[in-house]
């Protein structure tokens, strides 16, 4: 059943809004999905801040020229393709959209916006392999606490060594 012309509207008006707050926008295919494969990634997708919609290309044209985004690319792209958009990380939907591909091969990168810069889809398959921002923020702390653990540790060294002397020196009764 084709959807009238105030369907149309608010869908346009909606995906615009969407596209005017998002970090960041993946495209990839659909083709192939099983819907209850699709409504376990919707969900993923959620659970990070993100959203996955599959949306017509004209639709998503006439969003972007609203948005003021200029995406070139897009012609390239086939008819039937889906949209995961970022609002909270910038990688996220990469990287859930990577995680996903791993159990269904169907699903592949076909571009995407950061910020308003477009990517190609070797580029958005290596933003998704990066560590997510929490790895990332533990390894800097890990990083920044190693050298004040180990200063602690070789300023403690003395002390430590005249403990056991002391020790050593009241087990054999010699204090």
């Amino acid at each position: 059943m084709p959807k009238s012309r105030e369907q149309k509207k608010t869908e346009l008006t909606r995906l615009a809004t969407q596209l005017s707050a998002m970090k960041s926008m993946v495209l990839s295919t659909t083709k192939g999905l099983k819907v209850s494969d699709v409504t376990k990634l919707r969900k993923q997708m959620r659970a990070e801040g993100a959203e996955y919609l599959v949306v017509k290309k004209t639709l998503l044209f006439r969003a972007l020229d609203d948005a003021g985004i200029s995406y070139p690319e897009l012609d390239a792209v086939g008819a039937s393709f889906a949209v995961s958009f970022g609002f909270s990380d910038e990688v996220a939907p990469a990287r859930l959209l990577y995680q996903f591909q791993k159990e269904h091969e169907v699903v592949e990168f076909l571009g995407g916006l950061v910020g308003r810069t477009a990517y190609s889809a070797d580029h958005i398959a290596a933003l998704a392999r990066l560590p997510s921002r929490h790895e990332l923020l533990a390894k800097l702390v890990g990083s920044m606490s190693a050298p004040l653990s180990r200063f602690l540790n070789a300023a403690s060294g003395p002390l430590r060594g005249m403990v056991q002397v002391l020790r050593a020196k009241s087990e054999t009764g010699t204090v």
